[in-house]
């Protein structure tokens, strides 16, 4: 036997012992080096997230804001067409039914109401009257 081998076999001998807590200490920390990339990843992806929330919540606030300005100016031009047609309304009718005491045609929307379509009328003296109950 050689030095060489002599030695490297004392070596072995030596390290035996300390193998199995060696062996044990790796997995240890495998275990911790996995459970930190997992924590970083983790920590990443909220980050992105969050930043993602941020610019999705600015936009929900622009889009809620056009929103608005558009449904306002679809009643309004809704309110003038139903507006004019209320004053047609009322020139027929009194074409149709001269001497009748009836005016002031109304058609509207309820403002707090989805599909609303209302109407009223002047009858008989009385105003806002619902021309369907006569």
């Amino acid at each position: 036997m050689n030095t060489r081998e002599a030695a490297a076999r004392k070596l072995w001998s030596a390290i035996g012992p300390c193998r199995q807590s060696l062996s044990d200490r790796k997995k240890a920390d495998e275990k911790s080096i996995n459970q930190h990339n997992a924590v970083a990843g983790h920590c990443e992806t909220y980050t992105k997230k969050f930043e993602t929330a941020k610019e999705f919540e600015s936009l929900s606030k622009k889009l809620s804001k056009a929103l608005e300005i558009v449904s306002q100016q679809r009643k309004k031009y809704v309110e003038g067409v139903l507006m004019a047609i209320s004053g047609e309304v009322e020139r027929l009718y009194t074409a149709l039914h001269p001497g009748k005491e009836i005016g002031k045609v109304r058609f509207y929307l309820k403002p707090s109401a989805i599909g609303s379509l209302e109407f009223d009328a002047a009858f008989q003296g009385e105003s806002e009257i619902p021309p369907q109950a006569y």
